[in-house]
């Protein structure tokens, strides 16, 4: 067993590989958060000869969930020492008057502001107060800050004053991780740029110290990235920040391999893990998002567009104020997990519902190792029942309706929410729950076909054996849109890329549209002025009218994975949890499983 993708849960350890033989092989075991490379050492003790990893990461999501990173300082301009805590006038609650956001992962008293200002040509206005900045570094030390973010205006347009701000910190001796922004984002708004340079130093140590411990495990190793491609560790190292959907982008390319496989061009995923829910829609090529939020932080890097919710296996049912049966998004995870799972849980879970309705079988946990505890499990659903004044197998059913209402709404987000019809698309499953709850939510949105992938409960870690590389290149262009744009397009991107992307917007507006293009040399300023105006048709309702500008463009270049022909030794429903309800009916194809509304 030569190569290996390894996908760390917040429940499961997942593992699969080819043999020599082009046979596949997977293997789930127990996730162990205190340190994650000890549940995969126990997995890789199943295959024999592993000589390369490539791993989708939950180390820098979780330390920036939990607040485990760091002890982080930033660096901005003279002025700007507030940044992080403005933000955006954006409000998560329109009229809520004593709001209350978590605060960002550099504290105030952390925050230093340097003298020196490049215009928005990156024309120095001011030079850098070097000296200011040789004092910042017996203020780190005393502090015992452990890394460090540099954001200095328009950096995008010229880094000489981050370089050079580096440059005398290290000079001073100051010897830890440094992030520059116009390394790890570089682009205009300053906020995005501080917040997600921020991060970046702040899960870094953590980061660097993780994958020196895998690398320990194989003679070659490879990260996932959150935009579908891998990376070495070393460049997983500086730049954690782009391994925050690690996990969930491994799912999206083992989806698009078996719908590849089957013909099917636009669908939507769902992966169903023992704490959350991940779906996106792929129209084709899965598409990048530049910016999204965790825990309402601002992170701007190249990332597939995956939604996610807390609602998965783990997920635990529990009673609100009002007297109402709510679930999620806590979850019990692998320690102690669902009451079923025999590990001391005693707060029913999802898991438990479905088992307690016969959904899932015993023997499959067994089967896995697991010392299934139903008697225990039997106990505390009597126990959630009696406080709700309900039978026990309605609070079951109530658990699993309430999950399928959580997901549905996650569905819609990323389809419905846009404008997209979802009649023509097909639903592709996978994850420990996702055969379980698959069927009962296409019914919901009116899809008439689900796909449940063979090895679909380890499909994020073959997606991970699957993937390729992903390079994305992200630059700052402030131009209206005539033919002096493409002609500026023209000299600056050269050579060959997979997908470019100009980023337009009218001008006043506060954010841009992706418009795609796939001939350069063939464009003109009138292509790109219908294509932004249909699009922004499509998104908002209406063409508008105005100067169209743009702001910035993307080049992407993909390649794929150096893969051989392989022998399944499964197809999607063996091993794997799902429910068919009335009115579906079920073939094979290509060792998938088509599920198909009679």
């Amino acid at each position: 067993m030569k190569k290996l993708g390894i996908d760390t849960g917040g429940t499961f350890t997942d593992l699969i590989g080819v043999d020599s033989n082009g046979r596949v092989r997977s293997a789930k075991v127990l996730s162990s958060p205190e340190d994650p490379t000890l549940a995969i050492s126990r997995g890789i003790q199943d295959f024999d000869g592993v000589e390369q990893i490539v791993h989708g990461t939950t180390v820098a999501t979780n330390a920036l969930l939990e607040r485990r990173g760091a002890k982080s300082a930033l660096i901005v301009n003279e002025g700007f020492e507030d940044i992080l805590m403005l933000r955006r006038q954006a409000r998560p609650q329109l009229y809520g008057l004593q709001q209350v956001e978590p605060e960002h992962v550099v504290p105030r008293s952390l925050v230093r502001g340097v003298a020196g200002r490049l215009d928005e040509e990156g024309r120095e206005v001011s030079p850098l107060d070097l000296v200011a900045l040789k004092a910042f570094v017996g203020e780190f030390q005393a502090e015992g800050v452990e890394s460090v973010a540099i954001c200095l205006l328009h950096a995008y347009a010229n880094p000489a004053h981050e370089l050079a701000a580096r440059e005398t910190l290290k000079a001073c001796g100051l010897e830890i991780p440094i992030s520059l922004s116009h390394e790890v984002h570089s682009a205009f708004r300053e906020y995005e740029r501080a917040s997600t340079t921020a991060i970046n130093a702040y899960v870094q140590p953590k980061m660097q110290g993780y994958l020196e411990r895998i690398e320990e495990l194989a003679a070659s190793v490879e990260i996932m990235q959150s935009n579908g491609g891998v990376t070495e560790p070393e460049y997983a190292g500086k730049f954690p920040v782009n391994t925050l959907l690690s996990g969930p982008a491994g799912g999206v390319v083992g989806a698009q391999y078996a719908a590849e496989e089957l013909g099917i061009r636009s669908f939507l995923t769902l992966d169903i893990g023992g704490t959350s829910t991940d779906v996106s829609l792929v129209q084709g090529t899965p598409s990048l998002r530049e910016l999204m939020e965790i825990d309402s932080l601002a992170i701007a890097v190249p990332s597939l567009d995956i939604h996610t919710v807390g609602a998965g296996g783990g997920s635990i049912a529990w009673v609100d104020e009002g007297g109402a049966l709510r679930v999620g998004p806590r979850s019990a995870g692998s320690t102690p997990g669902p009451v079923v799972f025999g590990r001391g849980g005693k707060e029913i879970t999802l898991t438990d519902a479905h088992v307690f309705l016969g959904r899932i079988e015993v023997e499959k946990l067994e089967a896995r190792g697991i010392a299934v505890d139903v008697e225990s499990m039997a106990h505390e659903m009597q126990a959630l029942a009696d406080r709700l004044r309900m039978r026990p197998h309605e609070v079951a059913e109530g658990i699993i309706r309430i999950a399928n209402s959580v997901m549905g709404r996650a569905l819609k987000v990323v389809s419905v929410s846009r404008g997209i019809d979802v009649s023509g698309l097909a639903l592709i499953a996978f994850g420990g729950g996702g055969g379980l709850h698959m069927c009962e939510l296409a019914e919901e949105l009116g899809i008439g076909t689900c796909v449940l992938p063979a090895h679909s409960e380890v499909l994020s870690a073959w997606g991970l054996f699957q993937a390729g590389r992903v390079s994305v290149s992200r630059q700052t262009l402030l131009q209206e849109l005539d033919q002096g744009l493409v002609d500026t397009l023209k000299a600056r991107v050269t050579g060959e890329f997979t997908e470019l992307e100009l980023l337009l917007r009218y001008r006043g507006q506060g954010f841009e549209l992706e418009v795609s293009v796939e001939d350069l040399s063939a464009i003109s300023a009138v292509e790109l002025e219908r294509r932004f105006k249909r699009r922004h048709g499509r998104e908002y309702g209406y063409e508008g009218q105005g100067i169209i500008e743009c702001v910035g463009y993307r080049v992407i270049s993909r390649s794929p994975a150096d893969t051989k022909p392989l022998i399944r030794t499964s197809v999607g429903s063996e091993g794997a949890s799902f429910w068919m309800p009335e009115g579906w009916g079920a073939r094979e194809s290509h060792g998938h499983v088509v599920m198909e509304r009679q």
